[in-house]
């Protein structure tokens, strides 16, 4: 849409600058333990390049624990300031430190 607009309504430079921040979670299992069972990040920076106009940056994380292994979620994008998504990059690991912790149902998931 040349317009700017974003499912009907207007993206304004305002809106976008009050975006940029970076906040993070602390997931936890139960009231009762309190045990750190995983991590989540978000993060929205600017931009500026020497041709063209600037764009937002967004980096996402998030951590945890399936099962005793470690795993994870890395989400990059970079957005023009009508947010217009330019370029997206997902990345997901699993740390496996036995086949064991695996096990589903007497079969092993690779």
């Amino acid at each position: 849409m040349r317009d700017g607009s974003v499912c009907g309504s207007v993206v304004e430079d305002e809106d976008v600058e009050q975006c940029l921040q970076t906040d993070s979670l602390d997931i936890l299992t139960d009231d009762e333990t309190r045990a750190l069972v995983g991590s989540m990040c978000a993060r929205v920076s600017m931009r500026t390049q020497l041709r063209g106009p600037p764009t937002l940056d967004v980096r996402a994380e998030s951590s945890g624990k399936i099962s005793g292994s470690l795993c994870g979620t890395l989400i990059t994008a970079r957005l023009t300031m009508r947010l217009v998504t330019l370029e997206q990059h997902v990345q997901e690991f699993l740390k496996v430190a036995s086949l064991s912790s695996l096990q589903f149902d007497n079969s092993y998931l690779l």
